[in-house]
């Protein structure tokens, strides 16, 4: 079962929330995840509360992205530190032989 998904678990309600945009809300949790959000005092809880006291409430700190420009490299560049400083080191040793045609190639079929 993929874990993202709500299940019979318990609910469990954030009252009196701030969400970013300034919102006041109630938030249902079932497990993990986030069931429902309402306005301040409209839900009629059926689980356990929490109150936030007007608290701000963020979602996780997410910062997808990619490094196109490494795509398709660990043939390439070997890292057998397996590290950062490893990393930086393999990566300093390749840049002689970066061209942008090969960037561009790996990157395009990366996406």
């Amino acid at each position: 079962m993929n874990s993202a998904t709500p299940t019979a678990a318990a609910v469990t309600w954030l009252r009196n929330a701030t969400l970013a945009d300034g919102r006041r809300v109630d938030v249902s949790l079932r497990g993990r995840v986030i069931a429902s959000v309402e306005p301040v005092g409209t839900a009629a809880p059926d689980g356990a509360c929490e109150d936030l006291a007007g608290k701000l409430l963020l979602p996780a700190p997410a910062e997808p992205h990619a490094h196109l420009d490494k795509a398709y490299t660990a043939a390439l560049v070997p890292n057998p530190k397996g590290d950062l400083l490893g990393a930086i080191e393999a990566w300093t040793g390749f840049l002689p032989d970066l061209t942008d045609d090969g960037m561009i190639r790996r990157g395009t079929a990366a996406a």
